[in-house]
């Protein structure tokens, strides 16, 4: 691991201790789940999408995946289960959170999982989808949450999916994002929509790499620059309580 990645480790776990610790960081996670499987979501978003494949042909077939900020164990289940049915696509997957409540579930802060650029194998450190679901949102500051997004991208593969939800309220009555800035932050750091959809509650995105793209600030425009960059308030109003923003810098989108 780099050096600015380990000092980048160390600043994410006094952020948390400011928030109350990290039962505090993973309370508020398991909160925001309570009503919704990520699990199902994801799971049928694969088969639609064409990434689970019944009556699989090649035997070794496999399928990486990264779920970051794991609460619960249903898709190391999944994954179980993927490799027993000899005719479904198996799953290979490695949870992590920053307090493990499972033996399935790897102990470690995202922030500290070593960096592709800068290891041996990369067999472990990139994968075919990530599942970040309601993380985000507990990532205590906007650099951080900017970071975090640009880490994910360097763990994705060239063909790979991102699945990111996170509470409604950020972007709905949040003073500083909403739906359309959040997508251009998106787009900036070299994302593309496949697909969104909203529950009462929570936002749904699914992503993946855009083609021929590497994220940089320097080739967008000044008002999508001017979005991504710093904090500005961009509704008022007594609804617009929420303080929830994302920031990127020239280095995060890197």
């Amino acid at each position: 691991m780099k050096c600015n990645d380990v000092e980048l480790a160390k600043y994410h776990e006094r952020e948390i201790e400011k928030i109350g610790g990290r039962q505090a960081y993973q309370a508020a996670s398991v909160l925001s789940v309570k009503h919704f499987s990520t699990s199902k979501w994801v799971l049928s978003s694969l088969r639609k999408l064409g990434f689970l494949k019944l009556g699989r042909q090649d035997n070794n077939k496999s399928l990486s995946l990264l779920e970051i900020g794991a609460i619960n164990n249903e898709l190391i289940e999944a994954g179980i289960r993927s490799k027993i049915d000899s005719n479904k696509t198996r799953i290979n997957v490695r949870a992590i959170d920053v307090q493990s409540q499972h033996p399935g579930i790897e102990e470690m802060d995202f922030f500290n999982l070593p960096d592709p650029h800068h290891v041996k194998k990369s067999d472990n450190v990139v994968f075919d989808v990530i599942v970040c679901s309601m993380v985000i949102n507990c990532v205590p500051t906007p650099e951080q949450r900017g970071q975090m997004l640009s880490k994910i991208r360097r763990h994705m593969n060239s063909e790979a999916l991102l699945f990111l939800t996170l509470p409604l309220t950020c972007l709905v009555h949040s003073k500083y994002i909403d739906r359309d800035s959040f997508r251009k932050l998106l787009n900036v750091l070299g994302y593309q929509l496949i697909e969104e959809k909203e529950s009462p509650k929570v936002a749904f995105y699914i992503l993946k790499l855009a083609q021929n793209s590497s994220p940089s600030l320097e080739k967008h425009s000044l008002g999508e620059k001017h979005v991504c960059q710093k904090l500005s308030v961009i509704k008022r109003g007594k609804k617009y309580r929420v303080d929830f923003g994302i920031v990127i810098s020239s280095n995060s989108s890197h």
